[in-house]
């Protein structure tokens, strides 16, 4: 009985670095069978969180006119920047819903589809004139731009 007893107290003080190293090292590590009579672990997950579908409220754009002739001139910006970029199928899909964003926001605002190009090419030079100061805020807005629909 004591031999037993002494076996189980060397198990359990060194069964923690052994089970540390053998889960790092790529081994199957199972619990002990329930006829040792050792604690099996306890452990706990969390249930998954439920699925919500978005209220109507969530899906509508919030997307403002500002936004749209920002992210637009942005990624126009890129394209020119970076044809090879410009042309992935990706972010030609992206710019031209920006794009077609800017005239669906556009017509209620009276401003009419031929002044829309007059108006990203205003902010795309007005961008060009504050990345003067640090040329990384152009990648960074058409990244952002990009990641994101209108």
């Amino acid at each position: 009985m004591r031999i037993g007893l002494t076996l189980f107290s060397l198990f359990a003080l060194n069964a923690m670095p052994v089970c540390a190293f053998a889960q790092n090292s790529g081994w199957n590590v199972q619990p002990a069978p329930q006829s040792w009579g050792l604690p099996s672990p306890q452990v706990q997950e969390a249930p998954p969180a439920p699925r919500r579908q978005p209220t109507r409220a969530q899906t509508q754009s919030t997307t403002t006119m500002n936004d749209a002739v920002t992210c637009a001139a942005a990624l126009q910006l890129a394209t020119m920047a970076a044809p090879n970029w410009g042309n992935e199928r990706g972010i030609t899909n992206i710019t031209n819903a920006w794009l077609q964003k800017v005239f669906a926001l556009g017509e209620p605002q009276g401003i009419s589809g031929d002044r829309v190009p007059a108006l990203v090419e205003t902010e795309m030079q007005r961008q060009i004139d504050l990345a003067a100061d640090d040329p990384n805020t152009l990648s960074r807005r058409a990244f952002d731009c990009a990641s994101r629909q209108p």
